[in-house]
């Protein structure tokens, strides 16, 4: 089922990871293996995807849009919520050791998701997908992140392009 054919409700701001973004994650993460991979924000799994050729064993998605549930299941990916930003039980989540999370949050709350994102007190490797324009946030003292790469977008003018910010070893 692709994009144009599903139901999208426009408040959730889906803007999908293009093809050479998740070469990019690939291409970072490609030391693996890596046994538990989570995706918040994972549409319809693109990133999950295009993780196939790494030697992952658990795929987990958060993702709020009711449409991507089949497609995200239908793939063997497992739901673990649909609203992060009121996700009632995160501490278990933020509890649990994860060896790569992926994050391409919507647009208009990026800061809020990330900063959610980087509470997490065990993970190997942190990728998110950011708004250049809050990089000199996030690529501080106080978060740790580093910039991987940037990407121009087109039609986000506004938001300068976007980030490829990683962060490693939150343990």
């Amino acid at each position: 089922m692709t994009p144009d054919l599903i139901e999208l409700d426009p408040k959730y701001e889906w803007y999908p990871c293009r093809g050479e973004i998740i070469k990019d994650i690939q291409e970072y993460i490609l030391k693996g293996p890596y046994l538990n991979v989570l995706d918040v924000g994972a549409g319809d799994g693109r990133v999950l995807d295009g993780l196939g050729v790494l030697r992952i064993c658990r795929k987990y998605a958060i993702e709020i849009q009711p449409c991507f549930y089949p497609i995200l299941k239908d793939k063997g990916y497992k739901l673990l919520d649909t609203d992060f930003v009121g996700f009632a039980w995160f501490a278990s989540v933020l509890d649990a050791v994860w060896d790569v999370i992926v994050c391409n949050p919507p647009f208009t709350y990026a800061v809020e998701w990330i900063e959610k994102i980087l509470m997490c007190k065990k993970f190997n490797r942190l990728i998110v997908l950011c708004p250049a324009v809050h990089r000199g946030h996030f690529v501080s003292d106080e978060w740790g992140m580093e910039l991987y790469k940037t990407a121009p977008v087109d039609n986000f003018v506004e938001y300068q392009g976007i980030d490829l910010l990683i962060k490693e070893h939150n343990q």
